[in-house]
């Protein structure tokens, strides 16, 4: 199976990463030390998928087809960023570190991390 990147796009300190493979597109993006993902099937008409299965054109999307299917994965990572980013009750990890990050910037001190065996 051939994967193959169409973007890679930095956005408010992640990189985004578009990526189509067989009739999937999907994003994928790191943040606050998890990796999120996401993922479209778009199944293209049937005589294209054939034709494309027998080897006889490259690709079963037009380019207007990739395109849109690209735009649309993208605008999914963007607002999946600025959601998490957004609301402390959806990425709690991440408002705890921001607080953390203040703090410091503050010059207060931190309470000391726990020391996991």
């Amino acid at each position: 199976m051939k994967i193959t990147v169409l973007r890679v796009m930095p956005y408010s300190g992640s990189v985004i990463y578009v990526l189509q493979f067989q009739y999937v597109f999907m994003y994928l993006f790191h943040l606050d030390n998890q990796i999120h993902m996401d993922r479209a099937l778009l199944k293209p008409r049937l005589d294209k998928r054939l034709l494309w299965n027998l080897g006889l054109i490259e690709t079963p999307y037009s380019q207007d087809e990739k395109e849109e299917a690209e735009k649309a994965i993208l605008s999914g990572a963007v607002q999946r960023i600025d959601l998490l980013k957004s609301n402390p009750v959806i990425n709690p990890v991440l408002s705890e570190n921001k607080e953390k990050i203040e703090n410091i910037m503050k010059g207060l001190v931190a309470k000391p991390l726990p020391i996991e065996a």
